[in-house]
C-alpha cells in the first residue's frame, strides 16, 4: 500500500539548449492506496484555471506516472496527507 502514481499536470513549453521544444510539467496530487482501496489526493493550489489553454479545450487532461525513485534507488516518501488513514465513511 502507499503512493501508486503521481498526479502531473502540463504547465507551458520550454526550449533545451539544442533548440528542441520540451513541455514543462508540475506534480498536482498522488493516487494513494490504503486497506479502503485507492484515492486521489490534489494539493489544495492546485487550480485548473491557473493551467495554460493553448488549444482552448473546455477539459484537461492530468497524466499519471509511477513515482520515480531517489537517485540512492530509494523510493520517495508520499507526503504526510498522502499516508493519512480515512476511518470514518463518506458522509455523503
Amino acid at each position: 500500500m502507499g503512493k501508486m502514481y503521481d498526479i502531473v499536470a502540463r504547465t507551458g513549453e520550454y526550449t533545451d539548449k539544442d533548440g528542441n521544444k520540451k513541455g514543462r510539467f508540475m506534480n498536482v496530487g498522488a493516487i494513494v492506496e490504503n486497506d479502503k482501496g485507492p484515492y486521489m489526493i490534489l494539493e489544495r493550489w492546485f487550480s485548473p484555471a491557473g493551467i495554460p489553454n493553448p488549444e482552448d479545450r473546455s477539459s484537461l487532461i492530468l497524466s499519471l506516472f509511477k513515482p520515480r525513485e531517489k537517485a540512492d534507488g530509494a523510493a520517495r516518501m508520499p507526503s504526510q496527507d498522502a499516508t493519512r488513514s480515512f476511518e470514518d465513511d463518506i458522509p455523503f
